[in-house]
């Protein structure tokens, strides 16, 4: 019988008072054909390997997938399902820490062999910082139950990427095509550098993406400029400045012109192909829904509990114009768009676990779900929002305004965030153009463009319409 310490709701162990909602990755190839349906390229995984937590960002086992989700068979025809139609797979890679109840640490006995917590024997010891032991030891962010590893150590590294059969050849192996760093900023330069190598070795077309949250070209961790983009380390970062700043925008708490020099900060700041690769997020597994923060459910949460609270029709009606008018820049604009599983069907949740819920199947919105089928096949079909540079027009503080622009084509991009008023905007370089709306497909006479309340206009320039420089 497996051990645990009982249970109580302190910080220190506040995972073990979350719930599973369920799901499998036989589950997730049944439904292939649906991620097809939205044109989806890249599976993004969250962590699959055994662990006790419903996040498994504690892992237990690195070489074995979560019985809860499957086995190793069972990833291997998830990823052959998918290379059939033309997706690859990206793994989570949790490797700054393991969790205490692992084969590693094994505090509580639950694993055969003998943990860094039971002996200093143990072959797992040197993996670990203990101060005390074996009752204090390092461990992320205070949390005891994820003890942190010592990545330098030529053991742990030999393990997780350098042998032949480690964590990272073993499942790209098996049809993995790249990985995603957890908390990159806590894993050591000359760590990253390493397991790149290694993916490169494996499949020179792999992708390394890690989890930074700020401008990861000018990121200090731990009193140390961090040299991500240096060409031996990370292809992309998680965008979270791309979100912070485009909820703002949508939500009025942050300017058209604030936004554009947030935006041209890092497209000035990033080498072009980390630019054009980022994970452009809007949902994620660390956030409230999507719908909760554009329906501000905080607002009028009252005495309602996280758990059961939903929006009412006025506030969903608004969050759906709003995600509507977030999600068509983030699939117009450079970089790759990231959609979390279930907010192109309306799933609502305040943070973990309830944005974890399971995707409403047969109850899904139908006219969001229409929306993202529409925009994903507008992404795939243009070119331009693929790999077309980008420059932002100044607008008013309500109308963010850009150009996408490529051999093929120049888009017009436009987006009116205010829930009321009308806009126009012209621009003198536009004079006498005219263009072919991609949204509703009618002719548009590009100065004046006008934008009804909370609405967006993707203007196609017709060709020899105008001479532009």
């Amino acid at each position: 019988m497996e051990r645990y310490p009982p249970l109580f709701p302190g910080k220190r162990r506040w995972y073990q008072i979350l719930g599973f909602f369920g799901g499998t990755l036989e589950g997730i190839t049944e439904k292939l054909d649906y991620l097809q349906s939205l044109n989806i390229t890249i599976l993004y995984l969250n962590p699959i390997f055994k662990s006790r937590s419903n996040h498994r960002y504690d892992t237990g086992d690195y070489m074995t997938i979560d019985p809860a989700l499957g086995t190793q068979e069972s990833f291997e025809r998830l990823a052959s399902e998918c290379q059939k139609r033309g997706i690859a797979i990206i793994l989570d890679g949790v490797f700054s820490h393991t969790g205490d109840d692992s084969l590693y640490f094994n505090r509580y006995g639950n694993y055969p062999g003998v943990g860094a917590y039971q002996s200093k024997e143990s072959d797992y010891y040197p993996w670990y910082i203990f101060s005390d032991y074996p009752d204090t030891y390092s461990c992320w962010w205070g949390v005891d139950a994820m003890p942190n590893t010592d990545e330098m150590h030529p053991n742990f590294q030999a393990f997780i990427y350098k042998n032949k059969d480690s964590v990272i050849r073993h499942w790209m192996t098996a049809g993995a095509s790249g990985w995603r760093l957890d908390v990159a900023d806590e894993l050591p330069d000359p760590f990253i550098k390493g397991l790149k190598a290694a993916m490169l070795e494996e499949n020179p077309d792999s992708i390394l993406i890690g989890e930074v949250w700020e401008d990861a070209s000018r990121k200090v961790a731990y009193d140390e400029l961090r040299t991500y983009f240096s060409g031996y380390e990370l292809d992309a970062v998680m965008n979270y400045p791309f979100r912070e700043t485009f909820i703002d925008f949508v939500l009025g708490d942050k300017s058209s012109g604030l936004a554009a020099r947030i935006m041209m900060s890092l497209y000035e700041h990033y080498p072009r192909d980390q630019f054009m690769g980022n994970m452009n997020l809007i949902g994620s597994h660390d956030r409230r829904r999507i719908l909760n923060v554009l329906g501000e459910a905080y607002k009028f949460l009252g005495n309602h509990c996280h758990k059961t609270y939903r929006l009412d029709d006025t506030q969903y009606a608004l969050a759906v114009k709003r995600l509507k008018l977030l999600s068509l820049i983030q699939f117009t604009f450079p970089g790759v768009p990231c959609l979390y599983y279930g907010d192109e069907a309306g799933v609502q949740g305040f943070e973990d676990p309830y944005n974890r819920r399971t995707y409403p199947w047969g109850n899904e919105d139908p006219d969001l779900l229409a929306w993202y089928r529409m925009i994903t096949k507008l992404r795939t079909e243009h070119s331009v929002f693929q790999n077309g540079t980008w420059k932002p027009y100044e607008a008013s503080d309500d109308l963010f305004v850009f150009e996408r622009r490529n051999e093929d084509a120049l888009c017009f991009c436009l987006f009116n965030r205010n829930t009321r008023a009308v806009h126009l905007f012209k621009h003198p370089d536009f004079a006498g153009c005219e263009g072919l709306d991609l949204i509703s497909g009618e002719a548009v006479a590009l100065n004046p463009i006008v934008l009804q309340p909370l609405s967006s206009v993707i203007v196609m320039v017709t060709p020899h319409s105008c001479q532009l420089i």
